[in-house]
């Protein structure tokens, strides 16, 4: 940033050292043109050098003006050309002082402060400089400010992308799963009509606090697990002793944020497929801990391994989907079979 500033800067004086440097020879050659010949070198030295000390000299106090947000909103045209014709007369005023204090040491000049008289004609070449300066500051004001407009309005776009792109695969999972609860309370209702009605209590329950919950795309760990622990109720009725369920969070990871349902939909994927040919002695167990500057987010089962050709279901692939659209390349997802089946989600802790 230094460095940067240090560039701006160098460029500046540069830019308008040059500027000064020309239009000192231009009063040069016009006063000479007047005066039908070529006026005494000292003319050219004094010329020069009073139009590049104005011209620096405006250029570094409009710079700093700039640079420390004095001149501000552009867009603000009566403050700002107010405040900068100030400063550049101010500038003219010292550098002409200053010039007539050296050039006065040199050439033994005699003169009285202040040099009003100059201050008529070097308010010409004043108007000149800085209306140039302003000119340019204002053009690179607007270019920045229409940049950075741009910049705001993409990065909303694809805020607003992203939302509905999360939204969509949301509204997907309530009624995925709403199918398949819906499917086993029908299986119940004449085998078991005590645990349909139980099912039908705790499906209404679990609902209820998914529709009462913020409509965010992260949610805490710890609202994540109580929703998971309502599912899992629901589920417990299903399958009865046919399989065990095991949840582990590790300590000081419950306000950790998270995408919403994104445990659950693995869990109904691991039941759903994993465990359905399980008759008996199924285990599924979702561990969420922190490894060194990842989160960690495991649901395994001893179910069916996954497919070398499986093709993704809902489940598995809004869960990509959404890692993919939150976490970009700092996100990952795995599906593993040795040494133990799971679904592995790798989270960057600096981005939770």
């Amino acid at each position: 940033m230094l460095t940067r500033c240090r560039k701006s800067w160098l460029r500046t004086n540069i830019k308008y050292g040059l500027i000064g440097l020309v239009l000192g020879l231009l009063v040069y050659v016009t006063q000479s043109a007047i005066a039908n010949a070529l006026k005494p070198i000292e003319y050219l030295i004094a010329s020069l050098t009073f139009s590049t000390s104005i011209s620096l000299t405006i250029a570094n106090m409009v710079h700093f003006a700039t640079s420390t947000k004095l001149l501000r909103n552009w867009e603000n045209v009566w403050r700002n050309f107010t405040i900068y014709y100030l400063i550049s007369f101010a500038g003219m005023i010292i550098a002409v002082e200053l010039t007539y204090l050296v050039l006065g040491y040199f050439y033994n000049w005699e003169s009285q402060f202040p040099h009003t008289k100059d201050y008529l004609f070097d308010s010409i070449l004043v108007l000149v400089v800085c209306t140039l300066i302003y000119v340019d500051i204002y053009r690179k004001a607007l270019q920045a400010n229409k940049l950075n407009q741009k910049e705001l309005e993409l990065h909303k776009m694809n805020e607003l992308r992203s939302n509905a792109e999360l939204e969509a695969l949301q509204a997907k999972i309530n009624p995925h799963f709403l199918y398949n609860a819906l499917n086993s309370i029908a299986g119940l209702i004449k085998d078991n009509p005590d645990q349909a009605e139980e099912m039908t209590i705790k499906l209404s329950k679990l609902f209820r606090y998914s529709i009462n919950q913020s409509q965010e795309n992260l949610v805490s760990i710890r609202e994540e697990a109580e929703l998971l622990s309502l599912y899992l109720e629901i589920e417990k009725i299903r399958f009865g002793n046919r399989v065990t369920f095991e949840v582990n969070i590790g300590a000081g990871l419950y306000t950790t944020k998270i995408p919403r349902f994104l445990i659950q939909p693995l869990v109904e994927n691991a039941l759903k497929h994993g465990l359905k040919y399980n008759a008996a002695n199924g285990r599924l167990a979702v561990d969420v801990f922190a490894e060194v500057t990842d989160l960690v987010i495991q649901v395994a089962d001893n179910g069916q391994p996954f497919a070398s050709d499986l093709v993704l279901g809902y489940g598995l692939q809004s869960t990509f989907d959404k890692i993919q659209l939150l976490y970009g390349a700092h996100g990952k997802v795995e599906l593993i079979n040795s040494p133990q089946k799971m679904v592995q989600i790798k989270i960057p802790l600096a981005h939770v």
